[in-house]
């Protein structure tokens, strides 16, 4: 392998910009140094992404890689790649090495690039620098993202404080101000160790105290256990002198497991609670409201600027918020979650931490790099599945677009797992925020208090899920009224009645509704053409032009339409149903009715699932089920607002008089329709008693999903049944025209099967269109100058 040295690939550029200029300098331009960004300004230098070197004083030979329409300050120095070599590849080659090394001077260190010029660079190709900066740019991502979600948990931590105790300037709540004193067993500072280099003493000082954590790698060792305060478990640290340093608190937790016991320096004060009078953690989280902070320092500090300490006396003085030991507990059970939390996103941070560590290492050795690459890929490929799966285009999209250009709030209902926050995320991941109520901690708050969450959360958002949250909808209507924009919040929800109930009483006019089933045929083979099914000629027409074979189709119809389905050949077809069933009852189900017998519903979708594509009777449901006829159509109706099933009105006039008026009943899933009637395999299905059902069922919701995709919720499709029996199986209507469907599972269409389109002639005020026998025949063909045979393709 080849190298090269820096100064080949790039040009050293050095900064007179001095900080101290930029105070009045605003400007939308960002502006670095040593330690990150400093302000926006009016005006930038670069261009282009170039790399930042600290040149001067602390972080030394740090590297930063700086987006284009950007500058630094004079404490740094910053390189341009030219052209040999990928910016970012650069960047993360340099991450490689210890430019530190080359510092110079003791008080002031500082590095030139004359001293660093001549470091090898690997000069491999263009296509091999993108592997490289591919497979770190993936690990970053999952990294930010884990220490973003640790950010929010945070957040809500404090939201939550808020929340339940309120300003605890203003003290609206009234609690009480009590010293702390009064709820103090001890208030100590430490004394002087005598350090050694190791012992079984540990000492914590003030570079071990973070909000964070205690970081016990910064421990010091003191030599013996003579007049030392030996600390207990749950004692609040303060740390207790230096300017930026001063205030910050932890609590100390004892390790059972380690033969050490620790004490504390004379940087650090101590206060133990009595227990009955406070708890810890809700003291901890009080300290570190920022106010509290100023007033702290401000009331509780002696001596100058640069050498202040906190005053034993006056903290002993300092008066804090005290409401009941119970509320302190319960904020504090609440704490306990998210740090449970906190503590799994940080070990998978870690884990990827200290892979990018060793994968930069090996950009040294190129070919090494590649191997090892090959070999991780997978750790890789696992977390970002995590993150999310791979996603399909769903044919909803172009709607969905629309409508947030139309409405302020955009609201997709639809059967839970079915894709809903999987589309919103993908689609709008970089320009909202997330939020989903299936997590407890979040729910909790959002219910409690709607109007901080907002005020928390001021930009465009996604709420997942917001049937649990109907207390919300007045304060989005308020949002929404100030603002007066389009797109303000995407919602998603599986339960339609709720949602529905509270839309309309409160949202009318500011909202937008979609519905999403699972995936189609039309999306499982990426079939670009997302029009209603409307058998007329301009539809037909068009859909000749997207015409693709539907192959196994009865593994299809039996897989279902779930996208972990679809998508995913090795997940277990039953295991999934099986766990669907139990998830959709005891979550939605238990939510919208109060059922004390889950057996008898899951007896009840079995029923109703052995009757999809037929009138719906409720008597010979409530027998076979052993429940009243009131309380199946309670049950009917909780499965019709989960959009598990779909009820299709009789189509009526007042020219037909001896219609039936019953509805008829279609699962949306076929996949679920087979599981609850126990057909195990494609090929049963397809021979089974009720192959005729299932597969009328199936279309009917192939043509249900056509409408919705195109944004019409309530789709203009029909049955006609009379007291003679007569039975036509779908009445499309198009403005003044109808269009009689007859489904076929036949593949040997022929006239006698759309017999019963002649019972329309006299009797409707509309102009009868073609005919349509959607079956499993190969092409399509005119029976007759008014009857034509589709494929089921041409849904």
């Amino acid at each position: 392998m080849k190298y090269i040295t820096l100064e080949e690939v790039c040009e050293n550029r050095t900064s007179n910009i001095s900080q101290k200029d930029l105070k009045k300098n605003e400007g939308i331009y960002p502006i670095y140094g040593a330690s990150g960004l400093i302000k926006k300004v009016d005006f930038y230098t670069q261009d282009k992404e170039y790399i930042g070197i600290v040149k001067d004083g602390a972080g030394v030979g740090r590297i930063m890689l700086l987006p284009s329409k950007s500058s630094v300050i004079c404490t740094m120095q910053y390189i341009i790649p030219n052209g040999i070599l990928d910016t970012k590849y650069l960047y993360y080659a340099l991450i490689s090495k210890n430019l530190s090394k080359y510092s110079s001077g003791a008080t002031i260190p500082h590095i030139y690039f004359k001293d660093y010029k001549k470091e090898k660079i690997a000069l491999i190709s263009e296509s091999e620098q993108k592997k490289v900066i591919n497979i770190l740019d993936r690990i970053i991502d999952i990294i930010n993202k884990r220490k973003n979600q640790i950010n929010l948990l945070e957040e809500l931590v404090k939201s939550r404080f808020i929340e339940m105790f309120g300003d605890p300037i203003k003290n609206e709540k009234g609690w009480d101000k009590i010293f702390i004193e009064e709820i103090a067993s001890l208030v100590s500072r430490g004394k002087t160790p005598k350090y050694v280099e190791k012992s079984k003493i540990g000492v914590i000082n003030q570079a071990c105290i973070y909000w964070e954590k205690i970081k016990f790698e910064n421990i010091k060792y003191h030599e013996d256990k003579k007049d030392i305060l030996i600390l207990q478990d749950q004692d609040i640290l303060i740390n207790s002198t230096g300017t930026g340093t001063l205030g910050r608190v932890n609590i100390f937790i004892k390790n059972k497991e380690k033969d050490i016991i620790y004490t504390i320096d004379t940087h650090i004060t101590l206060l133990r609670l009595k227990q009955w009078k406070s708890n810890s953690i809700y003291l901890k989280n009080y300290f570190r409201i920022p106010i509290i902070q100023k007033y702290l320092i401000n009331k509780c500090v002696n001596g100058s600027t640069n050498q202040i300490e906190l005053s034993k006396e006056k903290f002993n003085n300092f008066r804090v918020l005290l409401p009941p030991l119970s509320l302190q507990n319960e904020f504090a059970e609440f704490v306990e979650k998210t740090n449970k939390l906190k503590f799994l996103y940080n070990l998978k941070r870690y884990i990827f931490i200290n892979l990018l560590k060793k994968l930069i290492k090996e950009i040294l050795f190129f070919l090494t790099f590649l191997t090892f690459s090959a070999n991780i890929r997978l750790d890789i490929e696992l977390a970002e599945r995590e993150e999310k799966m791979k996603y399909y285009r769903r044919s909803i999209e172009q709607v969905i677009n629309e409508y947030k250009e139309q409405f302020s709030i955009l609201l997709l209902t639809g059967p839970r797992q079915v894709g809903k926050s999987t589309l919103f995320k993908e689609l709008f991941r970089e320009e909202y925020k997330y939020f989903s109520l299936d997590d407890p901690i979040l729910k909790e708050q959002l219910i409690n208090d709607p109007r901080l969450f907002l005020k928390n959360n001021p930009e465009k958002l996604i709420i997942d899920e917001i049937q649990y949250a109907p207390s919300i909808f007045p304060y989005l209507k308020m949002k929404v009224d100030e603002n007066r924009e389009d797109g303000m919040y995407l919602m998603t929800g599986s339960q339609a009645f709720v949602l529905m109930k509270n839309v309309s009483e409160t949202l009318a006019g500011r909202v937008g509704i979609l519905e999403l089933q699972g995936i189609s045929l039309r999306e499982q083979f990426n079939i670009e053409f997302n029009k209603p099914f409307i058998p007329n000629e301009e539809y037909i027409s068009e859909r000749e032009k997207n015409i693709t074979e539907y192959t196994d189709l009865w593994q299809r119809i039996h897989r279902g339409y779930m996208p972990e389905l679809v998508f995913n050949d090795k997940k277990k077809w039953e295991f999934f149903y099986s766990s669907y069933v139990q998830t959709y009852i005891e979550r939605d189900v238990r939510d919208l009715i109060n059922i004390s017998d889950e057996s008898k519903f899951l007896k009840f979708m079995i029923s109703l699932a052995s009757r999809s594509g037929e009138l719906l009777n409720y008597g010979a449901v409530a027998n076979e089920v052993g429940v009243s006829n009131e309380t199946v159509k309670r049950w009917v109706s909780v499965l019709r607002t989960s959009r598990i099933i779909y009820l299709m009105e009789p189509y009526f006039n007042n020219h037909l008089k001896r219609v039936i008026k019953t509805p008829k009943i279609y699962f949306m899933d076929v996949g679920l329709l087979a599981y609850l009637t126990k057909w195990p395999t494609p090929e049963t299905l397809a021979n089974g008693a009720k192959a005729g059902n299932i597969f009328e069922t199936f279309v009917v919701s192939e043509i249900i999903k056509s409408y919705l995709n195109a944004g019409i919720i309530n789709p203009p499709v029909y049955f006609y049944r009379d007291k003679d029996k007569k039975e036509i199986d779908l009445i499309v209507e198009e403005a003044e025209k109808i269009y009689p469907i007859e489904i076929k599972m036949s593949a040997s269409p022929d006239k006698e099967m759309a017999k019963n389109f002649s019972v329309l002639k006299g009797k409707i005020d509309k102009e009868i269109g073609t005919g349509i026998i959607i079956c499993q025949y190969d092409n399509k063909v005119y029976l007759s100058e008014d009857i034509l045979v589709l494929p089921i393709e041409y849904i």
